[in-house]
């Protein structure tokens, strides 16, 4: 397995999107019994940029986060873990973020979101412009699918996002991330589309998937998605592990997930994949080999409390992921 890049130099990867706070009920139970909240950064592309730097790589975040003590708490955080938050910019006209939800196997996790207007949503162009500027060919550029669900200035960034990456050479692994509380599906789904299009690597849920081609089988849905426009779709699916397709047009590659032995917080596993999948590919893994380290960085993120808490660094996932491909 090839080693991270040395540290130091231009960033590998930059995330683009909203970090915010997360209170996190305890004990577990319906939201409305919590007693007392802990506090976690949170946000899926502030989880994949803190994912691959943990696992050795040059990152950079950009968007926006309040001039306030949740901004402060977010930077401290980002930078603690490596990333750089020199395109992060401190908004004192808008807040940051927040999100509370509980701990619950079933039902789902329940979420209140506080966002609206928020710092995050008023990412614009101009950010866009100076994150991307002077950036080598080959960068990697991340976006997810919740971004341009926050407002109509978020969309313009990514529509320019979309153009400049394309005009310098910057892949952009997208993630789907669709999410209902955030617009409905008739709204979402072309936009979806046109995000997906821009894409060199994208990555959805089974469900998000069929949002976006109508089929719901997962090898199918991955082949519907690259006919769209990326040269890679990964489909992550509970049944399966995960399910990839190539612009070569070879068969699906599946690949099973990682057994776990304890579940305490689930919210954040596909991020943690997301993390792994693209941290393998800047090192030149192989795509089945990338897929098996995402699967093990999800793994390790749900025995922990926190999106981001359990993110293994590089030395913890080497060796397991040696004794998974032989």
């Amino acid at each position: 397995m090839t080693g991270p890049s040395p540290m130091g130099g231009p960033p590998e990867l930059v995330a683009f999107g909203e970090a915010m706070i997360a209170f996190v009920a305890d004990p577990a139970g319906p939201l409305h019994e919590a007693s007392q909240f802990s506090a976690h950064v949170a946000g899926a592309e502030s989880n994949v940029a803190i994912g691959v730097a943990r696992l050795g790589h040059r990152v950079s975040f950009a968007g926006r986060v309040g001039d306030d003590a949740f901004g402060s708490m977010i930077v401290r955080r980002l930078r603690a873990e490596g990333v750089a938050t020199g395109h992060l910019v401190r908004d004192s006209e808008a807040p940051t973020g927040l999100l509370f939800r509980n701990l619950r196997e079933f039902p789902p996790p329940e979420v209140i979101y506080r966002r609206q207007g928020s710092a995050g949503s008023r990412l614009a162009p101009d950010d866009v412009h100076a994150a991307l500027e002077g950036l080598p060919p080959g960068t990697v550029v991340h976006v997810s699918g919740v971004t341009p669900a926050l407002s109509e200035s978020c969309r313009a960034a990514l529509v320019v996002l979309a153009e400049t990456t394309q005009a310098r050479e910057l892949p952009v692994f997208v993630d789907v991330n669709y999410r209902a509380r955030l617009w409905r599906r008739d709204v979402a789904a072309p936009v979806l589309r046109s995000l997906v299009a821009s894409a060199s690597i994208v990555t959805a849920s089974r469900p998000e998937a069929a949002l976006l081609t109508g089929e719901d089988n997962p090898a199918d849905a991955a082949a519907a998605l690259i006919a769209l426009g990326p040269r890679v779709a990964v489909i992550r699916d509970e049944a399966l592990g995960a399910v990839a397709r190539t612009r070569s047009g070879q068969a699906p590659i599946i690949v099973s997930s990682q057994a776990v032995r304890r579940v305490a917080d689930t919210v954040g596993a596909g991020d943690a994949f997301n993390a792994g999948l693209v941290a393998s590919l800047l090192e030149g893994q192989s795509l089945p080999d990338a897929m098996a380290i995402g699967h093990l960085c999800g793994a390790a993120v749900v025995g922990v409390v926190g999106d981001v808490e359990g993110l293994p660094t590089h030395q913890e996932v080497n060796a397991p992921a040696d004794d998974i491909r032989r």
